[in-house]
């Protein structure tokens, strides 16, 4: 059966070279080759590799597919204890909100036993994968070393990719989510024991100092270096985004702000109009959002840049704007996401929400900010 075993991670690789290679084109990164197969003591009952069908399918979501469709029914309805999905990289644990992680669905098939080839590179979610099998009962073993080798060899430019060389060239390139994690990774040992609140009033302290912006008067601004208090509120903010267990600030702010304004639903916010919406709905229409969403997912920004621009675009700025209206607005919002946490153990999704919208109207007094820095400069 050993020998066999090993027939069929061969085959997960052959499977996988289908996938070819290219670039994912919502998040311009190198993908991966991967390849999936079920079997049932030994025999192939169904394969998959990635964008088989469809770019963007991952090979695991493909194969459970494909053995749904064969038994007639869902897989929770069928005894698969004695089948093994061999998959050449570890199972994802993230996907857009309207996807569904391939570990989820691993587990949720009733599949006991899994054969990895090679844990994921990218450090943001490595190892989460395997963990959530092994944690759910599942058997979880590796693909052999020379086998893992070549896996390795058909995925370089991806491995490559996640190296601390080529991750940390250029800081104004990395994206959101890699300066989320980063910055949480590093302060994850002493905020474990601190609490929500602690994290929220040194958030506030931060925006205390950038409040001396919002004055106007040059003594003031000059006692303050704007670049540092907004690095400063932006840690603060992932450190509190963190401890509220959000997993991914870029799907985070796509949930509400995908490319459009979350009330009026344009890509250019309609002012009164908007106002007029918002009045009578309250909330914004989630599921409308979702799917917007989606329509616009080749538009999600990257790096924190193009998170200002996008915020830019939808909320238009003129040097004629107050600061202290920015700024005025700005701390309401700070005092909408203390109630949110407050509020946190019956209303969660409210966290969301107002944590998405200190976000956006950070990086609108970043933006009005240096508009009229630009243009005092210029006179």
């Amino acid at each position: 059966m050993e020998g066999r075993s090993r027939e069929l991670m061969q085959l997960a690789i052959n499977v996988g070279k289908k996938s070819g290679k290219g670039i994912d084109e919502h998040r311009e990164t190198p993908v991966p080759t991967v390849g999936a197969v079920i079997a049932k003591r030994g025999e192939v009952v169904a394969t998959g590799f990635r964008g088989e069908g469809s770019p963007g399918r991952h090979a695991e979501f493909v194969a459970l597919s494909k053995l749904r469709d064969k038994v007639g029914a869902d897989l929770h309805q069928v005894d698969l204890s004695e089948y093994t999905i061999y998959t050449t990289l570890e199972p994802c644990t993230i996907r857009s909100p309207n996807k569904t992680p391939c570990a989820h669905r691993v587990i949720d098939s009733g599949i006991h036993s899994v054969a990895m080839g090679i844990l994921d590179p990218n450090r943001i979610i490595q190892g989460d994968g395997y963990w959530l099998l092994t944690e759910s009962g599942i058997d979880v073993h590796f693909f052999d070393k020379d086998l893992a080798t070549e896996i390795k060899d058909d995925n370089k430019e991806y491995i490559d990719y996640y190296k601390p060389g080529v991750w940390f060239a250029d800081p104004r390139e990395r994206t959101l989510d890699d300066w989320y994690h980063t910055i949480t990774a590093i302060y994850s040992d002493r905020n474990v024991v601190r609490s929500a609140t602690w994290m929220l009033s040194h958030l506030m302290e931060v925006v205390g100092g950038l409040s001396w912006l919002a004055s106007g008067k040059p003594g003031k601004r000059l006692g303050v270096d704007f670049d540092s208090y907004i690095a400063k509120s932006l840690a603060w903010w992932f450190s509190l985004c963190a401890f509220m267990g959000i997993r991914s600030v870029e799907e985070m702010l796509w949930s509400k702000f995908p490319h459009v304004c979350p009330y009026c639903e344009q890509p250019r916010c309609t002012g009164q109009e908007c106002q007029k919406l918002k009045a009578n709905r309250k909330n914004p229409r989630w599921d409308q959002l979702a799917n917007i969403g989606v329509t616009n997912r080749a538009k999600i920004p990257q790096t924190i840049e193009r998170w200002r621009k996008m915020f830019s675009s939808i909320y238009q700025i003129s040097p004629t704007e107050s600061m202290e209206v920015v700024f005025a607005r700005f701390s309401e919002e700070i005092g909408e996401l203390a109630e949110s946490i407050r509020v946190f153990s019956i209303l969660p999704t409210s966290f969301v929400s107002e944590a998405s919208d200190v976000f956006a109207w950070l990086m609108k007094l970043v933006s009005l900010y240096e508009m009229k820095e630009n243009l005092s400069i210029s006179l």
